[in-house]
């Protein structure tokens, strides 16, 4: 029963994960449009999204830890480094765009620097669905 209880936890998580794994490929491909106006829009509706999602993921993925028993491995301490992570280079990539809106020359360093993050929350989600 508890093996039961336990693989549908790390299902959920799982499904969870593949939602942030969406909405982290459509932030990608937003920061490709041109119009910086536009990728803010689109970026203002997703990143509540994304805070969202990781939440959940945090608190599907505590409770599995605890349903382990509290027992870690190399993989569920870099999903928390990876989380952690990510919270920290979006609320930096919050506070760039606070200054952007002071400076727009600004614009296309952090629109790169945005696709730089993106991209390693990308790697770093795949690097968990395949192990």
């Amino acid at each position: 029963m508890e093996a039961l209880a336990l693989s549908q936890a790390i299902g959920f998580h799982y499904v969870i994960s593949l939602s942030l794994l969406i909405i982290i490929i459509a932030n990608l491909v937003i920061l490709f449009i041109d119009d910086f106006h536009k990728v803010h829009k689109y970026m203002w509706y997703l990143t509540p999204m994304l805070f969202g999602i990781l939440a959940i993921t945090l608190i599907s993925g505590f409770s599995i830890f605890a349903m382990m028993q509290f027992r870690i491995n190399f993989m569920i301490f870099l999903m928390i480094i990876a989380s952690i992570a990510v919270i920290v280079f979006e609320i930096i990539r919050i506070k760039k765009l606070r200054i952007i809106r002071k400076k727009p020359s600004l614009i296309k360093s952090y629109i790169k620097q945005s696709r730089i993050f993106y991209a390693i929350y990308l790697f770093a989600i795949l690097i968990f669905f395949i192990g």
